[in-house]
């Protein structure tokens, strides 16, 4: 099972007790109140483990959908207007492993040709291990009524994005990426961003829109880049 964790970043978040120790609120995403594409900030309720009420979770995610256990790490605090809501350090989320769930995730919304129905005949079809059909066996895909070769594509295809995009978001924060700036990178750059950074990390002081020779430099240390590399030093020049 995969593990997707992102330290959160939020602008100006309500004021909380420094000295309590950090607190954790874990459970399923049950809707997104608020999501910023741009930065990551979102808002959600999430429905814990064993409990009746939902509670508000704010922090920064590359990406977030219904169905996904949610484990956040931070603290409650009080909001003037929307009340008590726990302010998320770090997020980890975790695709669902239950029928009931991986079927809440398949109809959110984040795979391409798959609505509520098709969702519930998949699942119907592969029960728990349908997560591991899609990215291990798609062609079973068209043992389900509704579902061809063009759809089938589709929803493969989809799946490929969504994860692509997740791994290079966590690599990108793994070396020091805020959540914006990673956004904006793989905007630009697309599923072959962890290579081209990889390849030459100073790049993106050059045309990425917000990032300069010190990120860009933070970057290319955290990846093994040589301090005195001609790439270093040609950037460091113009810089």
């Amino acid at each position: 099972m995969e593990l997707w964790q992102y330290r959160s970043r939020n602008p100006a978040p309500p004021k909380a007790d420094e000295s309590r120790k950090a607190e954790g609120v874990s459970g399923t995403v049950e809707n997104v109140v608020y999501r910023s594409e741009d930065t990551g900030y979102t808002v959600c309720h999430v429905r814990p483990h064993g409990g009746k009420e939902m509670v508000t979770v704010v922090g920064n995610c590359p990406a977030i959908w219904v169905g996904e256990t949610l484990t956040a790490e931070g603290e409650w605090v009080q909001h003037k207007q929307h009340g008590r809501q726990f302010q998320a350090k770090t997020i980890t989320c975790v695709p669902p492993t239950s029928a009931r769930g991986i079927e809440r995730f398949l109809a959110s919304g984040m795979i391409r040709g798959v609505g509520k129905v098709t969702a519930e005949r998949i699942v119907k079809t592969f029960g728990e291990n349908t997560l591991k059909i899609i990215e291990k066996e798609s062609k079973r895909l068209e043992e389900v009524e509704g579902i061809g070769a063009t759809r089938r594509r589709m929803i493969k295809e989809s799946w490929d994005e969504n994860h692509g995009a997740r791994e290079i978001m966590i690599f990108l924060q793994s070396h020091g990426v805020g959540t914006a700036q990673a956004s904006r990178i793989f905007r630009e750059y697309g599923a072959n961003a962890v290579n081209m950074i990889r390849e030459n990390p100073f790049r993106l002081c050059d045309e990425i829109w917000g990032i300069g020779f010190k990120t860009a430099d933070r970057v290319a240390q955290s990846v093994g880049v040589p301090k005195d590399s001609e790439l270093r030093a040609r950037a460091g020049i113009i810089h």
